[in-house]
């Protein structure tokens, strides 16, 4: 495989869905990965917060790749994020999700 593909959106903005596509090409030195994300509506915060995440979504699977784990910052923020969750607004819970 050397795509995959998925719509998101963030549950807790009123915004439409975005498409984030994962692309790895072969290369001289290795693989070649590039993160797409397309129908982004600009000024958004979707757009905003994508944009930033992206960076994070790169090295994070560079990290797995190499080491077989996230890095602790991505672990500690997951243990946030969990330990948070009670105070998250109802429509953010999981079961409003669009899986």
């Amino acid at each position: 495989p050397r795509r995959f593909a998925h719509t998101f959106r963030f549950t807790a903005y009123d915004e439409a869905p975005c498409t984030v596509i994962y692309d790895l090409e072969e290369a001289e030195d290795g693989v070649q990965f590039t993160l797409t994300i397309e129908d982004l509506p600009p000024g958004t915060r979707t757009a905003k917060e994508m944009l930033r995440g992206g960076t994070m979504i790169c090295r994070t699977l560079k990290y797995v790749i190499e080491t077989g784990r996230p890095p602790l910052g991505v672990r500690m923020l997951f243990v946030l994020f969990r330990l948070m969750q009670p105070l998250s607004p109802k429509q953010s819970r999981s079961e409003h999700w669009p899986v």
